[in-house]
């Protein structure tokens, strides 16, 4: 699969190789009024204006489908041609053509809902003989039948669907005769139920969905009574009620709509009147409030429809994406592993092979600069590997720590690394070392902590790591926090305490608000609390992680924005996150390759790169 991502210096923002001027929309089925069925599949190029171009058939004749794709594949499911229908059919959305058959659904239905990453394909609720609360997924890549997913919140059908690299989002329908308001998610690289948004600003059925990577918006439908224009927005990154956007330039429900990373489409759709099948296609740009424009014409007048593109908020990967890393580590059952996983901190989605380290090894930390990741420490060993973010595969010795030892913290800026506690095997260790990130040689000392700790984490900003002790050998975790200037050589202050007493936390954050998540005293906790890096003070509440846990390992995997707390005490493969600059609970990112305890994790984009 192509992988160009950012601005381009013409300007053009890419999608996963695709820029912003080439995304296609593809518009297929629906009727033409009556039983007249459509299978016809037609398509625009989403920048520009102008009427729609045949592109091909679908396998089936339908109504009331839905749509979702990946930046290369455009796929439908379900609908009604007489009877319910099970079909799911898919193109190449590059080369025009008829649809090929890819399976068939878990139930035969019609009225149902689709939202999409890359990766997985999801269609929600849906009618047969009665209202069906299923979501079912597909491997968008792949061929074959749908397997389940999980549960919507009630049963319901004519729902509209949209998503953002991590979530799926549901909004509107009819659950019993009434039209609803509830907007639902799910994490769309996991499996399980939907949970609570928020609420339209109008209860409505045969609602559009349509989104790039941050906003989400849902264009007419039909509220009991009469078709209506409104559109509504949300911000995908936050859970709450929609908000006025603006106004269709025609009153319809059940449009094809779909987007681009700027601009969100309407075609077709039922509206009042006679004939009540319209050919209009109409444009908003997605970050500007205000009325739909005109952008031309379907080849004739279609309801039921549903529409997909190669280039919406699902499948966004911004400039400059940051990844994440999560070294070795200990799999239930073991042995130790080399492998390294890898995210993209700003999408979602389950992690990825990345290459291997120089030794099968767990009980490590990590740190980075904004070009290598770095691994240390083992049981009991001294090892320290690097690899490049750029390039990933098997990683490359840099040296050894100063004093051979495991379960110990690190954190870091842009040119220097500090690595410090742990245990020798024969004590806990006050020690604090640091290297130089771009270069490679021998540990050096750095100076000490204020008490022999284990079980330490750290967060940094530019000029200042902060350090969690952990453990000290006495009770099950201790609270203090302590720092030191990265740039210099000396012992670490006081800084403050953490919330609760805990120890193996996460350390997280950007260059000025430090996140510590999660840990163990004689129980696990979710428990997420924030410092700023410049001042001294205690840690204040922040939020909850989605589990409650100890840190996998250690190590910042964040970008200026996000953090992510991936593995765990418990031999979890949960990855979740939380937004730095916002108060509030964890939402869940995806998994791990396998459940580990004790990876080191480091990211490029962490709070000590600025």
């Amino acid at each position: 699969m192509p992988f160009l991502t950012g601005i381009t210096n013409s300007g053009l923002q890419f999608f996963r190789g695709l820029a912003v001027a080439a995304v296609r929309a593809l518009f297929g089925g629906g009727d033409t009024g009556g039983s007249s069925y459509t299978n016809t599949i037609e398509y625009v190029n989403i920048a520009s204006t102008g009427n729609a171009t045949d592109f091909g058939d679908l396998t089936v004749a339908r109504n009331s489908i839905a749509a979702l794709s990946s930046s290369t594949r455009g796929v439908w499911g379900g609908g009604y041609d007489g009877f319910y229908d099970e079909t799911i059919d898919y193109v190449t959305i590059a080369t025009t053509g008829n649809a090929t058959d890819f399976g068939d659904l878990t139930h035969d239905r019609y009225g149902l809902a689709g939202a999409s990453s890359e990766t997985r394909g999801l269609f929600a609720g849906g009618l047969d003989a009665g209202r069906r609360n299923t979501i079912d997924y597909i491997t968008i890549a792949s061929t074959g039948n749908a397997t389940d997913f999980g549960d919507l919140l009630a049963a319901i059908y004519l729902m509209g669907g949209l998503a953002s690299p991590i979530h799926a989002v549901f909004a509107g329908g009819e659950p019993s005769g009434t039209p609803s308001n509830v907007i639902q998610h799910v994490a769309i690289a996991s499996t399980g139920n939907a949970i609570d948004f928020g609420d339209l600003t109008q209860a409505r059925w045969r609602v559009g969905g349509a989104a790039n990577s941050t906003r989400g918006l849902w264009m007419g439908g039909y509220d009991g009574s009469v078709q209506v224009n409104t559109i509504d927005y949300i911000t995908l990154s936050s859970a709450g009620n929609a908000l006025d956007f603006g106004d269709l330039t025609e009153a319809r429900m059940n449009a094809g709509t779909t987007a681009s990373s700027t601009r969100a489409i309407a075609g077709g759709g039922k509206k009042s009147g006679t004939p009540d099948t319209s050919t209009v296609i109409d444009y908003v740009e997605i970050e500007t409030l205000g009325n739909a424009v005109d952008f031309g014409d379907l080849s004739a007048g279609t309801r039921y429809l549903a529409a997909c593109s190669d280039g919406h908020g699902g499948l966004t990967v911004l400039v400059g994406a940051t990844r994440a890393l999560w070294g070795g580590g200990f799999p239930s059952g073991g042995p130790a592993r080399t492998q390294i996983d890898t995210v993209f901190v700003e999408t979602g989605g389950n992690a990825t092979d990345y290459g291997d380290l120089t030794v099968a090894r767990h009980y490590m930390t990590g740190f980075a600069s904004s070009t290598r990741g770095v691994f240390a420490g083992q049981v009991v060993g001294n090892v320290i590997d690097y690899v490049a973010f750029s390039t990933g595969g098997t990683a490359t010795d840099f040296g050894d720590l100063t004093v051979a030892r495991y379960d110990l913290g690190g954190a870091s800026n842009e040119t220097r690394g500090l690595i410090f506690g742990g245990d020798t095997g024969a004590g806990y260790s006050n020690v604090i070392d640091y290297v130089t990130i771009a270069s490679t040689s021998n540990a050096t000392d750095f100076g000490d902590l204020g008490a022999s700790t284990r079980f330490s984490s750290g967060t940094a900003s530019t000029t200042r790591a902060v350090m969690a002790w952990g453990f000290t050998g006495t009770g099950n975790a201790n609270n203090t926090l302590e720092y030191v200037t990265i740039s210099t050589t000396g012992n670490a202050s006081d800084f403050g305490d953490l919330s609760v007493n805990r120890r193996t936390c996460f350390g997280s954050g950007n260059s000025t608000r430090g996140l510590f998540a999660g840990g163990y005293d004689g129980s696990y906790s979710n428990v997420i609390d924030y410092i700023t890096l410049a001042s001294t003070g205690n840690a204040t509440d922040f939020g909850n992680l989605t589990l409650a846990r100890s840190a996998g390992g250690n190590g910042s995997t964040s970008s200026s924005t996000r953090s992510l707390f991936g593995a765990s005490g418990l031999y979890a493969d949960t990855i979740d996150y939380v937004e730095i600059g916002t108060l509030a609970n964890a939402l869940l990112f995806g998994d791990l390759t396998q459940g580990l305890i004790t990876p080191g994790s480091c990211s490029n984009g962490h709070g000590g790169l600025g």
